[in-house]
């Protein structure tokens, strides 16, 4: 980070109130040369999402999100009767690997060779 850059982030750290918690500790990591966003701790409690926030991450409307669940593809937490929360785990997984492949449309099973 260059000179300019670093004296602005400072001057928004001390001057921006609005600020939350986890966008401070990003800009003091930045800061200091770690990466932005916090490393996961293997032994550290699992981060739950709501369907909103999993919508913004993954850049799809809330339907694909519940769309996606009803599928099967997202397993989610529920923590109170009908309130669901996603593993960020699960949807970090899924943002890298995408949605699992079908066999291409028409393709028939490949068969095992039996030895005569």
């Amino acid at each position: 980070m260059n000179a300019t850059s670093r004296a602005i982030v400072q001057s928004v750290l001390s001057s921006d109130k609005e600020l939350t918690i986890p966008e401070t500790e990003a800009l003091e990591r930045a800061l200091s040369g770690q990466s932005p966003e916090p490393t996961p701790s293997a032994s550290g409690p699992t981060q739950l999402l709501t369907q909103r926030q999993v919508a913004q991450q993954l850049c799809l409307s809330r339907a694909t999100v519940w769309r996606l669940t009803k599928q099967g593809i997202f397993h989610p937490v529920e923590v109170t009767p009908s309130t669901l929360r996603y593993r960020s785990s699960d949807i970090e997984a899924f943002a890298r690997n995408g949605l699992p492949r079908k066999p291409a449309r028409g393709s028939r099973p490949t068969r095992a060779k039996v030895a005569a």
